[in-house]
């Protein structure tokens, strides 16, 4: 298919149409040669920016200020439920000691309820070891068993330690009314501060192991 023939009128449109394109790139090749040319100093370009304008300083100040304060709300949150679960393991700490002392106490009381016989027992023999069984001493351990068995009146044989007896005679008045049926006499095999009374009801053993014994079974049985 054959081209349609250039006219004079587009010959000369196509012509200034170069023409000025020629001229433009020319411009632009000189603009850049001036820039680069040595000595010609800085020009100031103007570069057009087509982003989101910049932020007004308050505002920045107070987007900072409230990325601070969720900041702070967050380690206080995160603190509080630190604190929560402190307490919490506390108290599973408190409960587990609590529970191992009361099975401990438990323990250590059957251990004392077992030994406080014999510890009682022990002081008492040492406080006895110290006594000195003087005449006074020996009448009123005689009077204590007269009253606890009701022996008053009644005819009565007293078996004291050797000791005990001399330091009985030795009080004078004697500590005992005469109208009271008693006879005193040595025991064989007794110790200072036992006493063995004798009567129609029969033998009251009051030797001081025996009244150790009797303690020993209610210090048990309590």
């Amino acid at each position: 298919m054959s081209r349609p023939p250039r006219t004079a009128s587009s010959r000369w449109c196509a012509g200034s149409r170069s023409r000025r394109k020629s001229h433009s790139i020319k411009e632009a090749h000189v603009s850049l040669a001036d820039i680069l040319r040595p000595g010609a100093g800085i020009r100031r370009l103007a570069i057009a920016s087509h982003g989101p304008p910049p932020v007004p300083e308050p505002v920045v100040r107070e987007r900072e200020a409230a990325a601070r304060e969720r900041a702070r709300e967050e380690a206080t949150r995160t603190y509080e439920a630190q604190m929560v679960e402190l307490r919490q393991e506390a108290r599973d700490l408190a409960d587990g000691l609590f529970q191992r002392l009361t099975r401990e106490l438990a323990g250590l009381q059957d251990d004392l309820r077992s030994a406080l016989p014999y510890l009682v027992l022990q002081a008492v023999r040492r406080v006895l070891a110290g006594v000195e069984f003087d005449g006074q001493i020996v009448a009123a351990v005689v009077k204590e068993v007269l009253h606890d068995n009701h022996l008053d009146g009644e005819p009565v044989v007293v078996q004291l330690h050797p000791e005990d007896l001399e330091a009985l005679h030795r009080i004078q008045p004697s500590p005992f009314k005469e109208d009271q049926l008693l006879r005193f006499e040595a025991g064989e095999g007794l110790k200072r501060g036992d006493c063995v009374l004798r009567s129609r009801f029969g033998r009251v053993d009051s030797r001081i192991e025996t009244k150790l014994r009797h303690l020993e079974q209610s210090l048990l049985h309590r």
